[in-house]
This record gives C-alpha cells, structure tokens and sequence, in this order.
C-alpha cells in the first residue's frame, strides 16, 4: 500500500518536474519530499529479505526529494528561474 502511494506522488512529481522545466509552466508539486518518505518506509516494512538496504532508492528515484534539491540549486546558482 506504502508502495502504491510512493508510485502515485512520485509521478505526480515528475509531471510537475517536466511541466516547469520542459514546457516552462509553473505547477509546484504540493508534496516535494512525502513521496521519497514514504518510499522509504515502504522499503523498510517490506517483508522480502535485505530489502532495507535500498532504502535510498526512493529518495533519487523521487524528483521531490534529492534530484528537485539539486535542479533547485543548480536553477538558482546559474540565475535560471526554478
């Protein structure tokens, strides 16, 4: 269940990604970082063997956790609008 809402808002927050970057709209994503979390603990309650070791992997594979925090720097180092 975890997982499906991770799925859910992590989309969300790529469609809010390329509608920004890509088509240069402005659509925020309301929830930048509750994907990546709930990704997380999706990860850590799972009942496979070893899986809590990936962790990390839904908070690179979220754009509104590490790779939004990144273009976000990039954006206004370089001057560009975020």
């Amino acid at each position: 269940m975890l997982g499906a809402f991770f799925l859910g808002l992590a989309a969300f927050n790529w469609r809010a990604f390329w509608r920004n970057a890509v088509v240069r709209g402005r659509e925020p994503s309301a929830v930048p970082l509750v994907a990546a979390l709930l990704g997380v603990l999706a990860v850590f309650v799972c009942p496979l063997p070893g899986s809590s070791r990936g962790w990390w992997a839904p908070l690179i594979f979220d754009f509104g956790a590490l790779p939004y925090a990144l273009w976000l720097a990039s954006t206004m180092a370089f001057g560009k609008r975020p």
